[in-house]
């Protein structure tokens, strides 16, 4: 077994027991660490999606976490309307409950990951 490594988490799946030290300057540690933050990461996190998918890939913010919680309430209660209407037999309501739905669909798959 490997020094510094607490045998229980040696074990879990996917743990992380290497560890690579890059030396960089002031600047450059500073404009990691910069966009690092804007994206919303740590900075290994940061390295690592840079690493190993060639793009960040941001955490929302706390304004498009909002929009994106607001948009799920509003379509869940959009199909529920949908649903209603196709066993009350509401052809028009039905039509535009379904167009309004789609789009609320198509925004939400812009925030998927």
């Amino acid at each position: 077994m490997e020094k510094n490594i607490h045998p229980a988490r040696h074990k879990e799946a996917g743990h992380r027991s290497r560890r690579v030290i890059i030396k960089m300057t002031i600047e450059e540690h500073q404009l990691l660490q910069n966009r690092s933050e804007k994206a919303g990461l740590y900075m290994a996190a940061y390295i690592r999606q840079i690493v190993f998918k060639g793009k960040i890939t941001p955490r929302l913010s706390e304004e498009e976490k909002e929009l994106f919680k607001a948009l799920v309430i509003l379509s869940n209660a959009l199909h529920e309307s949908v649903k209603l209407a196709r066993e009350q037999g509401m052809e028009v309501q039905l039509t535009a409950m379904a167009d309004h739905g789609s789009q609320i669909d198509k925004l939400l798959k812009k925030f998927k990951v």
